[in-house]
């Protein structure tokens, strides 16, 4: 019931979505029994381990497609690499890290503990929806090609990033919680992580704009001319993401997970209004250009929520 309530939330009539979201369900399945193995080695920094755990369920997954592509399974192909990547990973961090589920005992001093992963939790509900109501309305609004238009601009111009940034940003929360009691070291380190990262980024998000028409063509075709002018304006919020997802490590290394929280909600209402006024005052097929889910919604709310200078954040 559940997945065909949300194919009809986002106004898709394609009723195969119902049967590719209770298999891809499993994959959601698998990946919360990794959570707190991934947890446990990142807080170690065994990032080799994790390195090799993520190669592996890729190699699975990517072979699980190509397999079931060439025995003519069609789109099921994308779906089954989900939930094989999924599994793969699950069986890789269990047998990297040797800690067990065991019986919960009490005294354990696992409030706060829990507080801090309620409010973490709650963020991301909040960030989720709020990030993926662009593809909601454009569903609802122009249906099913338009937004295979636009879902395939947005990751063909953050997934590089997304490789990019993955490891890098594996290591700063780990390694500026154990710096929560030095206030002065954690800004200098975040300074760094944060200069790194817009040093190995911008670049690339440069080059790809200015390539973007004949990067559309190798890697999809001559046939998804009309992904180049989707791909070129959703640079402008490749540009700023290295800044604006930065800003939650400060929250999460020195737990204050309850302002990340607070500040998210105010973010994602921000960004909802945003949606909803474009798709009021832009209802054709144009509008689809304008719809940056990131951009100018996630820098402004960057400066809202870091008015102040960051020796201030750290100290609190």
């Amino acid at each position: 019931m559940f997945p065909c309530k949300i194919r009809k939330l986002a106004h898709v009539e394609e009723p195969r979505l119902t049967g590719i979201t209770l298999i891809v369900a499993i994959a959601f399945l698998f990946s919360g029994l990794s959570v707190e193995h991934q947890a446990l080695l990142t807080r170690q920094m065994r990032f080799k381990d994790l390195a090799v755990v993520d190669l592996t369920s890729m190699f699975v997954g990517v072979t699980t497609t190509i397999v079931n592509a060439r025995y003519g399974a069609g789109y099921w192909a994308l779906v089954f690499m989900q939930v094989a990547m999924a599994i793969a990973y699950t069986v890789g961090v269990w047998t990297m890290c040797s800690w067990r589920l065991g019986i919960p005992v009490r005294g354990s001093g696992v409030r706060s503990m829990l507080a801090f992963g309620g409010n973490l939790t709650d963020f991301s509900v909040f960030n989720y929806f709020a990030r993926n109501l662009d593809n909601i309305l454009i569903g609802r609004v122009w249906g099913a090609g338009a937004l295979g238009i636009y879902s395939k601009a947005y990751s063909l111009m953050m997934l590089p990033l997304q490789q990019i940034n993955g490891p890098i940003t594996a290591v700063p929360v780990p390694g500026l919680s154990g710096l929560h009691s030095e206030p002065g070291q954690l800004r200098n380190h975040y300074l760094k992580a944060l200069s790194l990262i817009t040093a190995t980024t911008m670049p690339r998000v440069l080059l790809m704009l200015i390539l973007s028409d004949q990067i559309v063509e190798l890697l999809l075709g001559s046939q998804w001319h009309e992904v180049g002018i989707i791909f070129q304006l959703l640079g402008i919020s490749a540009f700023f993401q290295p800044i604006t997802n930065t800003s939650g490590w400060l929250y999460i290394s020195t737990g204050r997970a309850d302002r990340l929280f607070k500040w998210g909600i105010v973010s994602s209402v921000f960004l909802v209004m945003s949606l909803l006024a474009w798709s009021a005052l832009w209802r054709t097929r144009h509008c689809l250009k304008l719809l940056d889910r990131q951009a100018f919604a996630d820098l402004t709310m960057y400066v809202l929520r870091n008015p102040r200078p960051l020796h201030h954040h750290v100290g609190s």
